[in-house]
């Protein structure tokens, strides 16, 4: 450690930030990281929508369509009436619908 004296400069970074380096995570296929970093955001406090987007994402690519649907749901519940989430529910729904059922 410095001198009292010292000035320590700490950086957090923000809820959007951090979703835009799980974007890039999910892009690469890396879903593990995406999840780690979506936690992240969800512990920022954003109150923003595109937290429990992400982690319905997330959930999704995990092969927990169940949850992502509650965490869609619930963004519904909230009042959002974003179209784009609306037709992700649906798109989800259905391959949900039409999956194997010995699909994980």
């Amino acid at each position: 450690i410095g001198e009292l004296t010292d000035m320590y400069y700490l950086r957090v970074a923000s809820a959007e930030e951090l979703l835009e380096l799980a974007d890039g995570e999910l892009e690469e296929g890396r879903i593990e990281g995406a999840a780690k970093l979506v936690a992240r955001s969800e512990r920022t406090g954003s109150d923003s929508s595109l937290v429990p987007f992400y982690a319905a994402v997330v959930s999704f690519r995990q092969g927990k369509g169940g949850e992502a649907l509650a965490i869609l749901a619930a963004l519904e519940d909230r009042g959002l009436r974003d179209p784009y989430v609306l037709r992700m529910r649906r798109d989800m729904e259905t391959l949900l619908r039409e999956a194997p059922r010995d699909a994980p």
